[in-house]
């Protein structure tokens, strides 16, 4: 592997591009890399003229002055959510509302919040604005097990939150893998792994073995399941932590969405 990097001198600023040749290369950049934005919701609340402020969490810098004596919405119901929410309480904030897609939730499982200044909107996402700008309609929405996503029931009865000053996504992270090769970034597109099938080659049969004599040659299932992080590894060309068109490359990151 090739490896490149930028040695900057802070006296001048002039840089030095230095390239060192290493046998093996792990991957261990964790899926926190970048801001993790719902872009259908961004395009909903533009669309429909949101007079608001919208910020990822990690963009929240002034919020005394975001959240004092304002209405805020938060997109997102995890550890982000109830410590802004926590937070902009303390700082003075009129009302908390909080969207959150799945019905159970850290924030769907508080049972009070300080002041009682924060109400869930359970099993919802936003999907407009109200005319004059300043309000956001959330709608019911629905786990698509075909796509794997949640979408809006634009049937179910809508609830409209007004006067809302900012939004706040507090939608976790994705990986940042920019500075790996695209051929090796392919193989950990985390918004495709569970759409990846693995399929045998046709004709194989496993090798012979202490059981052959009683199972004989067992049918493999045409597709590998997805039941595990292994399975689902091994559909996107890599099988415990290697990458299989070349195992000098290693993968150390996390499954889950939670610490």
């Amino acid at each position: 592997f090739l490896v490149s990097t930028v040695i900057e001198d802070e006296r001048d600023r002039s840089r030095v591009i230095e390239t060192k040749l290493f046998n093996k290369v792990i991957w261990a950049g964790g899926l926190n890399g970048l801001p993790n934005i719902p872009q259908n919701t961004i395009n909903a609340l533009q669309k429909g003229g949101f007079n608001g402020e919208m910020l990822h969490s990690t963009e929240v810098h002034d919020l005394d002055i975001a959240a004092c004596g304002k209405r805020l919405v938060f997109i997102g119901g995890n550890y982000s959510a109830e410590d802004l929410a926590l937070q902009s309480i303390k700082l003075g904030a009129e009302r908390i509302f909080i969207s959150s897609r799945g019905e159970e939730t850290l924030v769907t499982e508080t049972s009070a919040w300080p002041g009682n200044r924060v109400e869930i909107l359970k099993g919802s996402v936003p999907t407009g604005v109200t005319a004059d700008g300043n309000g956001i309609v959330f709608h019911p929405c629905e786990w698509n097990y075909t796509t794997k996503t949640y979408e809006a029931n634009l049937e179910g009865e809508p609830t409209i939150v007004e006067d809302v000053s900012t939004v706040i996504f507090c939608t976790g992270y994705k990986a940042n893998m920019d500075y790996i090769d695209p051929e090796l970034r392919a193989c950990m597109d985390f918004n495709k792994l569970s759409q990846i099938t693995y399929r045998m080659p046709g004709g194989w049969k496993s090798k012979h073995n202490s059981l052959t004599e009683d199972l004989g040659h067992i049918q493999p299932s045409e597709e590998i399941g997805t039941g595990s992080c292994e399975c689902v590894f091994l559909g996107s060309g890599i099988y415990r932590h290697l990458l299989m068109k070349n195992p000098n490359m290693m993968y150390l990151s996390e499954y889950m969405d939670f610490p």
